[in-house]
């Protein structure tokens, strides 16, 4: 009942503070998401509004439109959407130029200042010899297996289980090469129900998964 009544929680809460307050407001997911943009807004002239949930950030937003509420705007991770042809309803909706906050960070300089706050600059360099890659790629090439199984558990409505993943049980620890058949069996593993929940949720062979992530490499 309260997923139902966050749209409606999150634009009366704006409301409210309207009431007092004349700047504007950011509509995001998640407190990352606050905590990063926070650092491009002048707190004075923007709040932020977090609402723990992609449906309730973009359902909030189209509340507020319908009654010409000005000064909102939302920002939402892009995730899958517009490799599916779905694009913001809204002038008021932005997706992120990546899947997500993090894949953005990957693509910036952020990334390097993460390595050198964190990491050797002589095991970053010979690791880079070694494997012949950038940290950059061989990140987003471990990122990628995992984003396909994502999305064709979306796209089947498999309801595969990614929480509290083990990555170290199909990664490498030498190469960080993903092992695509111990990612595939180890979430179907953790995702099986009982046999009487099975005929309410699409059923794929680990085989049928790895054509169908076959052709999202090819298609994308």
């Amino acid at each position: 009942m309260r997923e139902c009544l966050a749209e409606y929680e999150v634009a009366n809460n704006i409301r409210m503070l309207r009431t007092q307050y004349k700047g504007s407001f950011l509509i995001v997911e998640g407190d990352t998401d606050g905590r990063i943009y926070k650092r491009f807004l002048d707190e004075d002239k923007c709040q932020i509004i977090v609402t723990f949930n992609k449906d309730n950030a973009t359902k909030a937003l189209s509340l507020l439109e319908k009654d010409s509420f000005a000064g909102v705007l939302a920002i939402v991770d892009a995730d899958f959407d517009m490799l599916e042809g779905k694009f913001p309803a809204s002038e008021n909706l932005l997706f992120t130029d990546g899947h997500d906050l993090e894949a953005i960070m990957i693509q910036s300089p952020a990334l390097e200042k993460v390595l050198a706050e964190f990491g050797s600059e002589s095991k970053i360099a010979s690791f880079e010899k070694k494997t012949g890659k950038t940290v950059r790629l061989i990140l987003a090439e471990c990122g990628m297996p995992v984003g396909y199984l994502l999305w064709i558990s979306l796209r089947e409505k498999l309801s595969l289980r990614f929480e509290g993943l083990s990555f170290d049980r199909f990664i490498d620890k030498e190469t960080l090469v993903v092992d695509t058949n111990k990612l595939v069996r180890l979430v179907q593993s953790r995702s099986s129900q009982p046999d009487s929940d099975r005929s309410q949720r699409s059923r794929l062979s680990d085989g049928e998964i790895h054509s169908k992530m076959k052709e999202l490499k090819h298609d994308s």
